[in-house]
């Protein structure tokens, strides 16, 4: 459990790391951020969405759809009530850090659970990098974008939030993994999956210059 725990802690601290580093407007860092964007694209596609599909069928469609639209829908209300950055991106990166914060506490339950004793006898390795590699490139894209519109105090608090939000699951594995419904994990990933489309085709507020070394790179 403890090998489970610091990987995955590892891969939101090196996700931070990457996210702060994409905001540096040298070619080599910038292309960093298409890295860390065209991962978290494969990992909607090949991985979030297809697992929730195979879980839900057509309902996991459904909620990518609905997590998709809702950033669109709200964005109006909040603008009436007053909410100083309630645009459609703003509201998709607030609902995806909400979402991928519920995600990573079901993450913790699902590895938790695997360190218990009728698991002892054979490992899930495989499983614990699985869910290290696709966390690396969104919690990187969530930091980047609380740095670009958000401030540094915000986007060090979203990442102490998602590792303890990480490390609750792992603590509450035993009592938690008998209670949560057997399909919340696939549905946290089909929404988290629509939030994220939204950020990833917008404008991240990459402004350097497109020189052939950036281009190279990209």
């Amino acid at each position: 459990m403890l090998e489970a725990l610091l990987i995955t802690t590892a891969s939101i601290v090196l996700g931070a790391g990457l996210g702060v580093l994409t905001r540096r407007k040298q070619a080599s860092f910038a292309a960093l951020r298409t890295f860390a964007v065209a991962a978290v694209a494969a990992a909607v596609a090949v991985q979030m969405l297809p697992e929730a599909l195979q879980e839900m069928g057509g309902s996991a469609l459904l909620v990518f759809l609905a997590a998709l639209v809702l950033p669109g829908l709200v964005a109006p209300l909040a603008r009436r009530i007053g909410r100083a950055d309630s645009s459609k991106h703003a509201l998709s990166t607030e609902l995806g850090f909400l979402g991928f914060l519920a995600h990573q506490v079901a993450e913790g339950v699902a590895l938790g659970s695997f360190s218990t004793a009728e698991h002892a006898n054979h490992g899930h390795e495989g499983l614990v990098l699985g869910v290290a590699a696709h966390t690396v490139p969104l919690t990187a894209l969530l930091i980047a974008e609380a740095l670009t519109h958000r401030n540094a105090r915000v986007a060090a608090g979203r990442a102490v939030a998602l590792a303890l939000a990480t490390g609750l699951g792992f603590v509450l594995a035993g009592t938690l993994h008998e209670v949560l419904p057997h399909g919340l994990h696939s549905w946290l990933s089909a929404g988290v999956a629509g939030f994220l489309v939204h950020i990833i085709f917008h404008d991240h507020g990459d402004e350097g210059p497109r020189s052939s070394t950036r281009k190279v790179l990209d």
